[in-house]
């Protein structure tokens, strides 16, 4: 008899959860490029076809469900409500994402994460290829979200600053954890990120020049 839809789908989900359960246990434990996808297999006691059944890289195992993440950043743009601030919403969402607030993610292990991007290069290297997507995603669910058309600047531009706001939060927030404990990083992150909003919605203006000291 064939699984129930709803059956299929949770077991693919639960597989899903023990595969990143057991790879990040690995390498928070030996490092990122320490360890191998058939020892993650192995330790999942799963078959390494099966692994990348559900994670195409090594990478995407140690970031997670980036297109999940990435369908977030857009339900956050579209629940948006009319006449109220995106950037507000935005603000919001990176707010929850970068400090521990996702579901299932343990505030214990949110150093041992971002030390483990800064100390390999081939993670800092698809960080920046999720980026670069996202904020092709976020540039297009502005733009249907204010019925403009496709490719008009301002989206575009939109979703460029938010993605450097992003960049420069999780920049931030690392340069903290090797400082101080993680409860004040985070709670330094949040101030952080309404300083980093507050200029993103009020805008820069011309960044006049100063005068040169006397």
């Amino acid at each position: 008899m064939t699984a129930a839809p709803g059956k299929r789908a949770l077991a693919k989900d639960n597989t899903r959860r023990r595969l990143r359960r057991a790879a990040m246990g690995l390498f928070l434990e030996r490092g990122f490029d320490a360890v191998t996808t058939v020892e993650i297999a192995e330790a999942a006691e799963v078959s390494a076809a099966t692994l990348f059944n559900y994670y195409a890289t090594k990478e995407d195992l140690f970031f997670g469900q980036v297109e999940e993440l990435e369908h977030a950043l857009v339900e956050v743009v579209r629940a948006c409500p009319p006449n109220e601030s995106i950037l507000r919403a935005l603000q919001k969402h990176v707010l929850f994402e970068l400090t521990a607030g996702r579901d299932r993610t343990d505030p214990a292990s949110v150093a041992p994460f971002h030390r483990q991007v800064m100390l390999s290069p081939r993670l800092q290297a698809r960080e920046h290829e999720i980026y670069d997507r996202r904020e092709l995603v976020l540039a297009d669910a502005i733009t249907q979200a204010q019925h403009l058309e496709p490719g008009t600047l301002r989206p575009r531009v939109a979703a460029r600053l938010y993605v450097a706001a992003e960049k420069l939060i999780a920049d931030e927030l690392r340069r903290q954890l090797t400082e101080v404990d993680t409860a004040t990083a985070l709670r330094d992150a949040r101030r952080f990120i309404d300083d980093v909003f507050a200029i993103l919605i009020s805008g820069l203006g011309h960044l006049p020049a100063a005068a040169p000291p006397t």
